[in-house]
Formats: structure tokens, sequence, C-alpha cells
């Protein structure tokens, strides 16, 4: 039996995730040593949030907000999370041994500030687009603590980045259009070079190179990188998977855990039966759509998504694609959480109704900014934002019936949406002690 490791001499002088490439913001203390220890890269004052249709976002991309009512609202499912793995927080098989854990999307913190509990001598770093209110989550005097770190890894796509790439091609055939133009009324003209902003890193920081590292870079790597509930978040999960696992310590797990809700099937109990053309007996009609504002809900902002280029679902998260960035020994995890309190067992019924809440809640949260910036299916131009609310409202009505007595007549009862659930998924890997 393995035994904990001892506590840190200066727990005040643990290491953190601060990149080799910076993060923009020096380091400061939210909470004396002598109780929790909590540190930002950045603070509030130092961030632009974009407010659009009332709505709090980390920045003028990402689609989901950063406000307080999403803070509630991840903070539930937090709990749903927990419940679904009988209050355990992770599938990986870590042991007390690990000594970094990065939690990536930590959102409010609070799957960070749980492991900081079960690990307090690791060293847990957050890192996440905004500022959350991640006092109200932190754990109290005493217990190990988190330190959070504001920061877009989608290096790929980050706002106002600038891909070099793509402005070295330019500026070179705006050179080659220029010499042409010269050859071609032989006379000499002056060439504008192209003189680029200043890097948005410390050079100071970095070894002897001209340009910052293509990658997160992370000054020290991890034992476990936790990613959870970052569907649509990246274009590109190949690359993600492989920076995770440049991120890991050899023979160090990550673990990717999200859910999918999918539509339920048509409710056939409620279909007439009607006489056959034949005569000889009766078919039953077309059964008719269960929840049709949820599905037309549902239909518009999956197809938003995709024009947007950042998917929704959970089809990133592939044992494949994981495998192909290198990790061993991966393995996954499904549950199936009830939408609503239509089970018959009580736990079940239970942990239901409070994904139902976290269902209702996410509704405008999800589609708010997708759907007045890309519209809906079929190609149809943005909606606005009163649009949205409404088709929410109409499809929260709905879903308020979720688990309710329906009378079918002739004695028969039937229970509104039995059997819908949604698929939590869990998957874990591993990077090789070899470190290759």
């Amino acid at each position: 039996m393995e035994e904990d490791p001892p506590p840190p001499d200066d727990p005040a002088d643990a290491r953190t995730a601060t990149q080799r490439r910076g993060s923009g913001g020096s380091e400061s203390s939210d909470a004396s040593t002598s109780s929790i220890i909590t540190t930002r890269t950045l603070h509030s004052s130092d961030l632009t949030t974009v407010t659009e249709n009332s709505r709090i976002y980390p920045n003028s991309s990402y689609f989901m907000p950063c406000d307080a009512a999403e803070q509630t609202r991840l903070s539930i499912l937090h709990q749903v999370y927990l419940s679904a793995l009988s209050g355990a927080l992770t599938t990986a098989p870590i042991t007390a041994a690990v000594t970094r854990i990065l939690d990536l999307g930590t959102g409010p913190g609070d799957w960070a500030v749980g492991i900081a509990e079960s690990f307090p001598y690791a060293d847990v770093v957050g890192i996440d687009l905004a500022v959350w209110d991640v006092e109200a989550v932190e754990p109290g005097e005493g217990v190990g603590g988190v330190r959070w770190e504001i920061d877009d890894l989608d290096i790929w796509s980050m706002e106002g980045e600038t891909d070099e790439s793509r402005i070295k091609l330019e500026t070179l055939e705006l050179e080659a259009s220029k010499r042409g133009d010269q050859e071609q009324h032989g006379k000499q003209k002056h060439i504008a070079q192209y003189s680029p902003e200043p890097p948005h890193f410390d050079p100071y920081t970095l070894e002897s190179s001209a340009e910052p590292p293509i990658g997160w870079d992370f000054s020290e790597p991890f034992d476990f990188i936790h990613v959870r509930g970052l569907k649509g978040a990246f274009a590109n999960w190949a690359v993600v998977y492989e920076e995770i696992y440049k991120s890991l310590a050899p023979g160090g797990w990550v673990e990717i855990a999200d859910y999918e809700i999918f539509l339920p099937e048509p409710d056939d109990s409620t279909a007439p039966a009607s006489s056959s053309a034949t005569g000889k007996g009766k078919s039953r009609k077309k059964p008719p759509l269960t929840f049709p504002n949820v599905r037309a809900l549902y239909h518009a902002t999956h197809q938003a998504s995709r024009v947007a280029g950042k998917t929704l679902g959970t089809a990133y998260i592939s044992a494949s694609m994981l495998e192909a960035a290198g990790f061993s020994d991966v393995r996954s995890t499904q549950v199936n959480v009830p939408v609503g309190t239509w089970h018959e067992d009580e736990k079940q019924k239970a942990i239901g109704k409070l994904f139902l809440v976290c269902v209702m809640e996410g509704l405008e949260a999800t589609c708010l900014r997708l759907l007045t910036r890309y519209g809906g299916e079929g190609g149809s131009p943005p909606w606005s934002a009163e649009q949205v609310r409404e088709a929410c409202e109409k499809a929260k009505q709905e879903l308020l019936k979720v688990g309710t007595v329906r009378d079918n007549g002739g004695g028969k009862r039937h229970v509104v949406g039995e059997g819908w659930c949604a698929q939590f998924k869990w998957a874990v890997g591993r990077r090789s002690r070899s470190g290759h």
C-alpha cells in the first residue's frame, strides 16, 4: 500500500503552470498562505469580457457565457458528474504519488477544488478563459489549494493572435507583385517592409529562439490532466490531444469527460390505431414527434455549431484519437443519466431532476451566441436574441412535462419522457513511461 508523500516544506512556494510563452500577467495571492493558497496569473480588472445580448462572455468567439447564471449551472452539473460516478471525481487510476494536476477549462473550479482536497500535497492548477467567482467553491482553512490561471489554450484560433505563416506568405506575394511592377515599368519603387507587432510572450523566459514555440509549452509537465465539458471549444481535437500528451510527465494520465443528449424516441403510446388499406386489421399511425420545440432548437443549434466550425457532441472523446496522439492503456466509461424524473429508482429520479435543471438552464447559454451569429437549419439567417429566448421558453415548457403521468385513455397511463437519458462519457489514457 502506497504512503502519502510528505507535505512540501513551503507550500506557498509550490510550482505553477505558467507557460514559457507567457500568460500575460504576474502572479499574486488571492488569499493568505495561512489558509487556502490561491494564485491568479491575471485578475478580472486585467481582462476584458464581452457583454452580448445581456450575457457575459470571456471573449468575442467562445460560444458559452461566463456569468453568474452559468456558474450556478456548472456547479449543479458538477454534482451530476459526481452522482454519475457514485461520488468519484475521476475514472483515472491516479495515486497519492501525483504531484502536479491540471484542470483544463476549469470553469468555476468545482472539480479542481475537489481534487485538491483529495490530493492535498499535489500542486493543482485550474486554467480557464475567464475569471470566475472561485472563492465561492474554495475549500476551508487547512485544506490544499488551487492555483487559478487565465489563458486561452486554443492557440490555433486564438483571438487577436496572427497566423505568422499566412502573414509571411502574403508579404512574399506582395513583394513579388511589386517586383513585377518594377520590372514592367523599368524603374525602382520603394517596397514597404512588413514589420510585425511585438511578440505576445516574454523573450527572457525562452531559450535562444527568435520565435515562441508552437504549442502550449508549460514550464513543467503534469502527472494528471483533466478535461471536462469542452465540446465545441476546439475545432481540431487531434492537435489538442497531441499538446496534452506533450504536457504530461512520463507515465502521466489524461481524462476527457463530457455528456451528450440525444433526442428521445417518438412517443408511439399516443398514436391511434387505424384500419389498414386491406381491411385485414389495424395498423398504427406514425407516432407524433416528442418535444417538437426541443427538437427544433436542438437541430438548429447543432447546425449553427457546424457552421461555426466547432461541432457540438462527444465524438471527440475517441479512443482512436487518443491512441493516435500516442496514449496507451486507453479505456472508456459510459453512464446513462436520466433526463427528468421518469425513473422509478429514487436515486436515479433525484439525479434526473438535478440534470433536468442543468438542461433547462443551459438552453439559452448554449444556443444564444451560436444562433444569433450563425443561424439555424438549412442556412437560415441569424436569429434575433428575442427569437432564441422565445424558442428556449417553449422548449422549457415541454421539458417541464418530463416525468409527469399522462392518461392515454382506456386505463392506459404513460410517463412523459420515459427512458430518455443523456450519455455521460469518460476516456482515460496514459503517456508511456519512457516519455516517447
